[in-house]
């Protein structure tokens, strides 16, 4: 009973609370763009991007440490004894092959719905450009115009939390119950999560295959050898990639 009330809890978070609430949460993390003077440069839609990220950020770091303290996983579950740095440099390399996977998926997809030639749904170029909006939107928008160090501490924090909340949270909290089944459920949660707050299913097709490469592999890799680091460092690795690959090229002569 308990694990059907924590998986409940995780998607109203992200179906509900994340989409109803964290919009409004701009106004937190406002002095702080202020402060930056991004919104000098920058277009309003942009940097309200850059603070709906921020804020989501913080949200879901707060949802974190409450689903840790709520279910009492310990933090030797979480962290692991995989410090080395030649394992952390092996999960950077993880990342890149995980992007080349789920991009390899994502384009037989694509491919295989016939969307491709056919001109009147807008070929694969309209599956990108809905893959580009939503929350990835936001993500593009911070990475292109916020300082480098914001930009890199939003994204890292944010996919590192989600290796917290659904490899390092949910398979331990689903232990109890078979291991297969615990590793589908955990995947099932990821992918779901990254249909909320997309503008259609089809620009959700690319979030949902990347989460399915890296769900399984970091899933059977965690149930195997407990520790989120070298996961976040992959998960990492595979979003910076998947954020350059989806980001058009800027306009000619204009440069950040």
């Amino acid at each position: 009973m308990k694990e059907v009330v924590y998986c409940a809890a995780v998607v109203a978070f992200y179906a509900f609370f994340y989409r109803s609430v964290v919009k409004r949460w701009g106004a937190v993390v406002q002095p702080l763009i202020d402060r930056l003077g991004m919104q000098e440069s920058h277009s309003t839609r942009e940097v309200e991007a850059v603070a709906k990220l921020t804020a989501a950020t913080v949200a879901q770091l707060g949802f974190a440490v409450v689903l840790i303290a709520v279910t009492g996983v310990g933090t030797r579950d979480l962290v692991g004894d995989w410090t080395r740095v030649d394992v952390l440099v092996l999960a950077a390399v993880l990342g890149i092959g995980e992007l080349a996977l789920s991009g390899l998926l994502c384009a037989a997809i694509v491919v295989g719905s016939g969307a491709d030639a056919d001109p009147a749904r807008g070929g694969a170029a309209a599956w990108l450009a809905q893959g580009r909006g939503g929350w990835m939107s936001q993500f593009r928008a911070t990475v292109r115009i916020a300082p480098r160090w914001l930009a890199a501490a939003t994204v890292i924090l944010y996919v590192s939390v989600e290796e917290i909340v659904f490899r390092g949270v949910t398979l331990t909290v689903l232990r109890g119950v078979d291991s297969e089944v615990a590793i589908a459920v955990s995947v099932a949660l990821f992918m779901l999560v990254q249909v909320f707050n997309m503008p259609s299913l089809r620009g959700a097709i690319f979030p949902m295959g990347g989460a399915l490469v890296v769900g399984v592999t970091h899933s059977i890799i965690y149930t195997q050898a407990p520790g989120v680091l070298p996961l976040a460092v992959a998960h990492s690795t595979f979003f910076l990639g998947a954020l350059a690959m989806f980001s058009p090229p800027a306009p000619a002569g204009r440069m950040h």
